[in-house]
């Protein structure tokens, strides 16, 4: 029976080292659990179709990695925080519709269409419809 070996791309280690402490700790945890010496590395997550296939996605909470599996290897490719990426988009927009209500005298079209957008970029975090993500 291969047990696999996990190695890291220079992008998900740095985006690792980019997360919360705690955040970095349980998906370092959660890869020595399920990745790390296991005898089948896609039991713990989904494949990805069309372009992506041969990769894997896998889940913890908000987090999500992407992997390439093969030869005895899972490489890590990619690790994702919603609450860091995609949150941080709708604050922007937040912020930005706050800033055009509070000149609301000089720039109303401009205020509703940041209001627009905030809402928007909202709906798509909702409803995220990337592939991989879910």
């Amino acid at each position: 029976m291969k047990r696999f070996q996990v190695r890291y791309s220079s992008a998900a280690l740095k985006a690792i080292r980019k997360l919360d402490p705690s955040m970095a700790r349980f998906i370092a945890a959660w890869i020595r659990k399920n990745l790390e010496g296991c005898a089948d590395p896609r039991a713990h997550g989904r494949g990805l179709p069309g372009n992506r296939a041969g990769q894997w996605r896998y889940r913890m909470g908000n987090c999500r990695l992407l992997a390439e599996i093969g030869d005895g290897q899972v490489v890590i490719l990619a690790v994702v925080n919603a609450t860091d990426e995609q949150l941080s988009d709708v604050a922007e927009a937040i912020y930005n519709a706050d800033d055009a209500f509070r000149g609301l005298g000089a720039a109303a079209g401009m205020a509703k269409a940041a209001t627009d957008n905030a809402l928007s970029k909202f709906k798509k975090l909702k409803n995220s419809t990337n592939e991989w993500w879910q």
